[in-house]
């Protein structure tokens, strides 16, 4: 990342920015650059370099929110207007320490994507293999469902592939070389993540799966997030989706300004923070 470059105040005298834009780090993919743009949900260009990202917003808008790959936030001019102040938004530009450690977590996330590539198509051939000798009819079709996983309150994740139809038959992939298998739900599941099958977190994983199978309104779901509790939970959303909600269900593409929902654990224990962080972030964690 450059040094910070100095913005143009004589054009805010002339014309007053309003909006925030949101800088949000990802890994790059399809043409996209490493920093992704969204100026209040209208398209934004993608930036290799931050420094210019930022002075690109500050140009444009009141303030600028910049999110990294580790979930730390930097604002740089005014605070969104609708956020409260529960959130850690730390000043802009961030120290030369923090941006080593941004550079660091960047370069360790590149490498772990290369690395995927490299695992699925391994998984690829393998599932290719598997049904050639297990079930020929459907070596040639399409899985039949497709879903990533999310396990506990950690950043595992599974990808997962229903193969046949009636989902009897499916592989799975976790993190890692060699980390798949492929068979029934609860077979293949435990396989690729160590787990005896009377274990009652793969029960609770494969009862994730049954639930989004019988799940009749909207169709399947494509990310699916298996939590251990032992309390109640409860759907939060903001009371403006009232309406949204009593019309069309939990779904938060029909919901207005305050898309997203989050989770609420009734218990004494703290929410976790990606919970916090998805009842008052939903655009910037579904990006």
């Amino acid at each position: 990342m450059k040094p910070v470059k100095v913005r143009d105040l004589s054009h805010d005298q002339a014309c007053p920015e309003t909006g925030t834009l949101f800088v949000l780090e990802e890994v790059p993919f399809e043409g996209r650059r490493r920093w992704y743009c969204d100026l209040d949900g209208a398209d934004a260009p993608s930036f290799g370099d931050l420094d210019e990202a930022v002075v690109w917003g500050l140009d444009r808008a009141a303030g600028v929110v910049v999110r990294t790959l580790e979930l730390e936030f930097y604002l740089a001019g005014e605070r969104p207007p609708d956020w409260g102040h529960d959130l850690d938004l730390r000043p802009w530009p961030p120290s030369e320490s923090d941006r080593l450690r941004i550079e660091a977590a960047y370069v360790a996330a590149v490498a772990l994507d290369a690395q995927d590539e490299i695992d699925q198509r391994a998984y690829e051939a393998a599932r290719s293999a598997w049904l050639a000798e297990n079930a020929p009819h459907l070596r040639a079709a399409a899985p039949a469902y497709e879903c990533v996983l999310e396990l506990g309150e950690s950043d595992d994740v599974l990808a997962f592939e229903e193969l046949s139809p009636d989902g009897d038959l499916c592989g799975c992939r976790a993190r890692g070389p060699g980390r798949w298998a492929f068979g029934s739900p609860a077979g293949a599941i435990a396989e690729a993540l160590g787990l005896d099958l009377d274990d009652p977190w793969l029960a609770a994983i494969v009862a994730t799966l049954d639930h989004d199978r019988a799940w009749s309104y909207g169709g399947r779901q494509h990310l699916l997030a298996a939590r251990p509790g032992r309390e109640e939970m409860f759907h939060v959303s903001a009371v403006e989706n009232r309406g949204s909600i009593l019309q069309h269900g939990l779904d938060w593409r029909c919901m207005g300004a305050c898309q997203g929902q989050g989770h609420l654990r009734l218990s004494a224990a703290p929410i976790p923070r990606r919970t916090r962080l998805l009842r008052a972030l939903p655009m910037l964690l579904s990006s």
